[in-house]
């Protein structure tokens, strides 16, 4: 079975209404768009705007509704536990435009 993140980019970043929000893209290119396929909050698992479900293969879907589950907590542990998910993060060449996406050095585990 491969990686369920293999090919996908997931970026953490918080936010002020949600606290940590993980959101899913296909490429670079995507990334520094603005354009995300799938995002996990505590409020739940949104597609991104011009896609569809069906482009969006299973294991991708499983994991986003793992992260939601954990942020739905609302527990600094599962928080944290969420935010390893994250594949990917800015290296901020942008300020606060999406930059450059950097690899992070660890392998996603999420159970649930």
């Amino acid at each position: 079975m491969s990686n369920p993140t293999d090919g996908w980019a997931i970026v953490a970043r918080q936010t002020i209404m949600d606290g940590l929000v993980l959101d899913w893209y296909r490429s670079d290119r995507s990334y520094e768009a603005g354009h995300w396929a799938l995002s996990a909050s505590r409020e739940g698992v949104l597609v991104g705007r011009d896609t569809f479900l069906h482009q969006i293969p299973q294991e991708q879907t499983a994991l986003a509704d793992s992260v939601y589950r954990l942020l739905a907590t609302r527990t600094d542990q599962n928080r944290e536990q969420a935010r390893r998910v994250a594949t990917h993060c800015d290296d901020g060449s942008r300020g606060l435009l999406h930059g450059r996406l950097v690899p992070i050095e660890q392998t996603p585990a999420v159970t649930g």
